[in-house]
């Protein structure tokens, strides 16, 4: 567990369940989940970030799945640095009578042929729930696809966010 200061001076706790940066072993791109805590009863929002090293093929579409433990999903939008490339991005929740409504979204980053620059790509606004300290996001499913319609595998990535006081 680690220990950050805001801006505030409030002190938050972070930890990671899994790593927060996920690398692929086939090409070497990854996703990041940056937070930005909530206060208890209140909403926070993440930053979904991807990286491309200098030699790989990047991404012209991307889609995933989003899900939270402990809190639920108020939106995912599409980040300006998408959006200045053209990109646009659809989400929705499935109908799958198992899932908690705001638990989980599918979401679909697409739009022209141009590449996806590394940096956000998205943002999710989420509250946690009164009950718990933490809330644990989840980023699995992804994959990308290139201008030419190969597919491009990324690992999942998740993070478990303290809930400031």
């Amino acid at each position: 567990m680690a220990n950050f200061i805001d801006a505030a001076g409030v002190e938050m706790q972070m930890k990671c369940l899994a790593v927060l940066i996920a690398w692929t072993s086939l090409s070497g791109q990854s996703l990041m989940i940056l937070p930005a805590p909530p206060l208890r009863g209140g909403a926070g929002l993440c930053q979904i970030m991807i990286a491309f090293p200098a030699a790989v093929q990047r991404a012209a579409a991307l889609q995933w799945r989003v899900s939270t433990l402990g809190g639920a999903i108020l939106s995912v939008t599409v980040s300006s640095a998408a959006e200045e490339v053209g990109k646009s991005l659809v989400c929705a929740q499935p109908r799958d009578a198992q899932v908690a409504p705001g638990n989980v979204y599918r979401c679909i980053l697409f739009g022209g042929g141009r590449e996806i620059s590394d940096g956000p790509v998205a943002v999710v606004r989420y509250k946690a729930a009164e009950d718990r300290n933490e809330v644990t996001l989840r980023i699995d499913e992804v994959l990308g696809a290139t201008a030419k319609g190969e597919a491009i595998p990324f690992a999942e990535v998740g993070l478990t966010i303290g809930v400031r006081r």
